[in-house]
């Protein structure tokens, strides 16, 4: 298979922040309701456990790059605002 065969489209943080702005009213309510609940960052146990989602679930969630993630030291921290994306993939 050559290089030129290969489509790979990085999605950056940048993005993914971008595209967590909330759309429309029940957007912004639900973001105020994530940040006054977990504040401005949080762990995924502490998602899991709140909103009562699988670890599995959200594990899978960061590896398909639906919210932003940073590794401090051995932690995974999650930034809050971008849980919208994650969201909206279940609206339906």
């Amino acid at each position: 298979m050559e290089e030129n065969d290969l489509f790979v489209c990085d999605v950056t943080d940048e993005i993914i922040i971008n595209n967590s702005e909330p759309r429309n009213a029940d957007e912004e309510t639900l973001l105020k309701i994530l940040l006054s609940t977990f504040g401005e960052f949080t762990t995924i146990p502490k998602i899991s456990k709140t909103l009562k989602i699988s670890k599995t679930s959200l594990y899978l969630a960061r590896d398909d790059r639906k919210f932003v993630t940073y590794l401090v030291q051995n932690r995974t921290i999650v930034l809050t605002k971008t849980l919208i994306n994650f969201i909206r993939t279940y609206e339906d």
